[in-house]
This record gives structure tokens, sequence and C-alpha cells, in this order.
């Protein structure tokens, strides 16, 4: 009895956990493309007006 009670228990967190880490690998990717981005817009204000035109 107390083997399937650790059992059910240890079910339960390793499905909480799973949910957990859904949550923050979804946070991450749409943390890291928000910084790719701000960087992109970032080097690009700072490139001479002829780099900007053969960049477009």
């Amino acid at each position: 009895m107390l083997i399937a009670l650790n059992l059910k228990d240890l079910q339960k967190e390793n499905l909480d956990l799973k949910r957990k880490l859904s949550i923050a690998k979804i946070w991450m990717e749409r943390e890291v493309k928000s910084q790719v981005d701000k960087i992109s817009k970032k080097e690009f204000s700072q490139m001479p007006p002829k780099t900007k035109d053969a960049y477009i």
C-alpha cells in the first residue's frame, strides 16, 4: 500500500513537473525571440545609411 501511494505521488509530481517545464520552455522561447529582435533592431539602427539601404 505504501509503495502504491508513493508511486501515485511520484506520478503526480512527474506530471506537475512536465507541465511546469512546458510553461518554462514556452516562456524561454518567447524571451529568446524578443531578445534577438531587440538586438537586430539595435544593430540596424546603428548601421550607416548606405549599409541600411543595401540591407533593405
